[in-house]
């Protein structure tokens, strides 16, 4: 368990469950996340990559359509 937590001692003399002293987030909240920040980078990186292949693709569209234009005027 990560940062400083304590446990309460309780009416009877025991302890309780442990409890946050001062604002942080634990190891499992750290890890927790951290995990969710990758997963959301990981969704822009394939967002981009996608957008990247329609303006490739796009792109090559526009290089064959003018590519039939030179052959049509005789240009090879």
């Amino acid at each position: 368990m990560g940062g400083l937590v304590r446990r309460k001692r309780l009416q009877d003399g025991t302890f309780g469950d442990f409890e946050k002293v001062f604002d942080g987030e634990s190891s499992e909240e750290m890890v927790e996340r951290l995990e969710n920040e990758s997963i959301l980078l990981m969704e822009a990186n394939l967002e981009l990559y996608m957008e990247n292949l329609a303006i490739r693709s796009e792109d090559l569209t526009n290089k064959e359509a003018i590519l039939e234009l030179y052959m049509m005027i005789g240009g090879m």
